[in-house]
């Protein structure tokens, strides 16, 4: 049970430090129109690809699997969350 309480309050500092970096947004018809005309294999994926594309001052698509953003827009780079935090670490000197 102990092991569990850490693990929460070392998530809850994480997603806490992302957050401060994040901008969260929803779709639009607009976003939703390019997704299903794209060539991504997965609409979510697309979605997800096009609503990120639409914010302004965004650096870079956080997800845990690279491997579905090989067609995603290269405007755009795909980092996974380890490397986010990697490259936060690095700017902040948060471990």
């Amino acid at each position: 049970m102990n092991n569990h309480k850490i693990q929460r309050v070392k998530i809850v500092d994480y997603v806490s430090t992302i957050l401060k970096h994040s901008v969260l947004t929803n779709p639009n018809n607009q976003i939703f129109t390019s997704a299903l005309a794209s060539h991504f294999t997965d609409l979510e994926d697309a979605v997800q690809d096009y609503t990120a594309l639409q914010i302004k001052g965004i650096d870079y698509f956080i997800t845990s699997n690279i491997r579905d953003f090989k067609k995603a827009s290269v405007q755009l780079p795909v980092i996974t969350p380890s490397q986010f935090m990697n490259n936060i670490a690095d700017k902040t000197s948060i471990n």
